[in-house]
Parts: structure tokens; C-alpha cells; sequence
């Protein structure tokens, strides 16, 4: 009994010896997980959201464009003067976006 007790202790300083590296690798290796994949989540769901985002404009101004278009057919007017006009505000909405396009 008396040779079981320093064993113990011997074995728990090994142990703590043991233990004490392993939880700080563990510890950094968490770390840096941790700011690798936090910033990957971040940079996911920029992407994610900001397709989302584009593909609900890009629908929200076909509708528009195609509801434009429709009151544009109710006027009591020559159908050539409503394409017309319209043909106007987009060649005009167009050329308003390509002059201000970066080269």
C-alpha cells in the first residue's frame, strides 16, 4: 500500500507534464480555427447574400421594366410613338450608364 501512493503522484505529475502542452496546442490550434473559419463564414455568406440580393434587383427591375412597358400599351396613342418613346428613355438610360462606366 505504502509503494501504491508515490506511484500515484508520480503519475499525475506526468500527467500535468503531459497535459499542460497538449492543452495549449489545443488551445492555439482552436485560435487560429477560430479566425481562420470565422472570417471563411464571414466571406460566405457576404457572397451568398449578396447573390441573393442581386438576383432580387435583378428580378424586382425586370418587373418594373415589363410593368413600364405594359402602362406604356394603355396609352390612347400610335403604337410606334410608345416604342418610340420608350426606346428613347432606355437608349437615354443606357447611354447615361455607359459614360459613367469606369475604363
Amino acid at each position: 500500500m505504502a509503494d501504491s501512493a508515490p506511484v500515484e503522484q508520480h503519475g499525475s505529475e506526468t500527467a500535468s507534464w503531459v497535459d499542460q502542452p497538449t492543452t495549449l496546442l489545443l488551445d492555439l490550434i482552436d485560435a487560429v480555427r477560430d479566425r481562420f473559419t470565422g472570417r471563411i463564414i464571414i466571406l460566405v455568406r457576404f457572397l451568398a447574400y449578396g447573390f441573393l440580393a442581386m438576383t432580387v434587383v435583378a428580378t424586382l427591375l425586370a418587373l418594373f421594366v415589363m410593368a413600364i412597358v405594359r402602362l406604356v400599351s394603355l396609352l390612347p396613342t400610335p403604337m410606334w410613338l410608345e416604342y418610340l418613346g420608350l426606346g428613347l428613355v432606355f437608349g437615354l438610360m443606357g447611354s447615361l450608364l455607359w459614360a459613367r462606366r469606369s475604363s
